[in-house]
């Protein structure tokens, strides 16, 4: 399963933000489990940018306890029990509750609609709870 598509899609503040959210995502869903290696070369090309963006979001990940940074050997990923996993969704909805409420005060017709058809492809995908997130 790829998830870069989803995110050269999308358009973050950052490229290290976009590095940052691949992987909490990837880590969070699974995809990286604890003690896999994190190399920074193949993640950058996978969401099509260069080493730096994803070696600052691996050091705000180390910050977090989610991976382990190792001088001269690159990342591994620490792991999360359930009641960390728990944590994190739950810091993540308040932030992302909160980006909301100041985003809706500038939204304009056009972000509207286009916010109109994902929530109308969310609703395709419904009974694929894979493919609704």
């Amino acid at each position: 399963m790829q998830f870069a598509p989803a995110y050269v899609d999308r358009q973050p503040l950052t490229a290290e933000e976009e590095a940052y959210n691949f992987l909490l995502d990837a880590i969070c869903g699974g995809r990286f489990r604890k003690g896999d290696r994190l190399i920074a070369e193949d993640i950058a090309s996978e969401i099509g940018m260069s080493r730096m963006p994803v070696r600052e979001a691996f050091r705000r990940l180390d910050a977090q306890g989610l991976v382990t940074l190792r001088p001269n050997r690159g990342a591994i990923v620490s792991g999360l029990d359930i009641a960390e996993l728990h944590e994190v969704f739950e810091m993540r909805s308040a932030l992302e509750g909160l980006a909301v409420r100041v985003a809706v005060s500038r939204i304009g017709e056009r972000q509207m609609a286009a916010l109109e058809r994902l929530l109308d492809e969310m609703d395709d995908y419904r009974d694929e709870s894979a493919a609704w997130v």
